[in-house]
C-alpha cells in the first residue's frame, strides 16, 4: 500500500484534539525519518509547498500557534512543528515527482462521500483531483494506495467512481467502468497498523526497512487484538547490529526457510503480545544468574520448537526497551 501525505496531514497538530499535538508531531517525525531512510517511503501530495503557501499556510508557525496555546501541555513549540514540516517538504517526493501523473478524461465523475467544505476555499477541489489521481494510480500500476489525511469531518474511505474515457501515460483499454476505494488514514498508526508488513521486506532490505515491516505488523496484531494503537511504539525497540547477519546464517533471512516464523515471533513480542515464553538467558544451564551487560537484561525465546530448534535472543534495558540481538540454534546458544 502506497501512502500519499496530504498538506491537511501536515498541519495536522494545527486541526488535531489539542491534547493529541505531540502525537501527531512523533507522527510527522516518523514521516521524516521514514522518508529520509526507507527504501519505501510515503510520497507527498503534489506541489504541496505551493498549495501551502497560496492558502497563506506557510509558513507553518502560525497555524500551530492558537491549538498549541489551547494544549497548554505541548512539549514542542510552533516553531518546533514548523521545522519538522519544512524538513518533509524538502525531502518527500510527489506523485508527479516520482513520474506518477495523468491527463484523464471522465464520464460521470464522482466521490462518495463528497469531499467536505474546508476553511481553504479551493481545498476540496484539490483534495478531489487527488484523490482521483489516486484512482490513476492504482489502475496504472497495479498497487493500492491510501492517504494519510487529518482534516475535520474525517472519513476513513473515499471512493471513485465514473467512466475512464481515456488516461495518459497509460496501456489501458478504454473506455472502463472505475469503482476505485481510497484508504484514508488519519495517523500514521492508522497506516501501518493496515498495511501488509511485507511491504518492506526484500532480499536486500535495510536493517531500517526490516524494523518499519516488524514494527507495522506489530501495530496489526494490536488493532486485532482490540489494544490502543499508542502501547505500540516505534522506539520501544530496535535491530542489533548482527542480527541481520544472524538471519542469513540460520536461515531466517528473507524468502529463507524460518523467515516468516521470525518476523511472527518478533512482531508479537513488540506488540506486547508473545507467542513463547520470554525466558531469563543464564550464564550457563543452572547457574540462575541471567547474562547483563551494561544494565541490560538478556533473555531468549523459541521461534522453532523442532528441526534447527531457533532461539531468539535480545536484550531489555532498565527502561523497558527491546534491542533483537541475534538469532541461533539451542545446541550453540549464544547472544551477540
Amino acid at each position: 500500500m502506497q501512502p500519499v501525505i496530504t498538506c491537511d496531514f501536515l498541519l495536522a497538530p494545527a486541526y488535531c484534539d489539542p491534547t493529541l499535538i505531540d502525537e501527531f508531531v512523533t507522527d510527522l517525525m516518523q514521516i521524516h525519518a521514514d522518508v529520509t531512510n526507507s527504501g519505501h517511503p510515503p510520497l507527498l501530495e503534489d506541489e504541496a509547498y505551493l498549495k501551502l503557501q497560496l492558502a497563506n499556510r506557510f509558513p507553518t508557525d502560525k497555524v500551530f500557534s492558537k491549538n498549541i496555546q489551547e494544549d497548554g501541555v505541548s512539549i514542542y513549540s510552533a516553531n518546533d512543528i514548523t521545522t519538522i514540516v519544512n524538513q518533509i517538504l524538502s525531502t518527500a517526493k510527489s506523485m508527479e515527482e516520482r513520474d506518477y501523473f495523468w491527463v484523464s478524461d471522465w464520464n460521470d465523475l464522482t466521490l462518495a462521500p463528497e469531499i467536505p467544505e474546508h476553511d481553504i476555499p479551493n481545498r476540496p477541489s484539490e483534495l478531489s483531483e487527488l484523490f482521483v489521481n489516486l484512482a490513476l494510480y492504482s489502475l496504472t500500476q497495479g498497487k493500492s494506495p491510501c492517504a494519510l489525511h487529518h482534516y475535520p469531518p474525517f472519513t476513513p474511505l473515499t471512493e471513485v467512481n465514473g467512466t475512464l474515457l481515456n488516461a495518459h501515460p497509460s496501456q489501458l483499454s478504454f473506455p472502463i467502468q472505475v469503482k476505485q476505494p481510497i484508504p484514508v488514514h488519519a495517523t500514521y498508526k492508522s497506516y501501518f497498523s493496515h498495511i501488509n508488513g511485507s511491504h518492506f521486506f526484500s532480499a536486500d532490505m535495510s536493517k531500517y526497512d526490516l524494523k518499519l515491516g516488524i514494527y507495522s505488523y506489530a501495530l496489526r496484531i494490536a488493532r486485532e487484538a482490540g489494544d490502543d494503537l499508542r502501547t505500540v511504539e516505534w522506539s520501544s525497540f530496535s535491530i542489533g547490529d548482527d542480527f541481520m547477519e544472524s538471519m542469513r546464517d540460520n536461515q531466517s533471512h528473507f524468502e529463507q526457510r524460518y523467515f516468516t516464523t521470525l518476523i511472527d515471533c518478533m512482531s508479537h513480542i513488540v506488540a506486547d503480545r508473545p507467542k513463547n515464553q520470554l525466558s531469563p538467558f543464564f550464564t550457563h544451564a543452572g547457574s540462575g544468574i541471567q547474562i547483563q551487560r551494561n544494565e541490560n537484561l538478556a533473555f531468549r525465546s523459541h521461534i522453532t520448537k523442532s528441526g534447527a530448534a531457533l532461539r531468539l535472543m535480545h536484550w531489555q534495558t532498565p527502561s523497558g526497551k527491546i534491542i533483537f540481538a541475534n538469532v541461533g540454534v539451542k545446541s550453540e546458544l549464544k547472544i551477540l
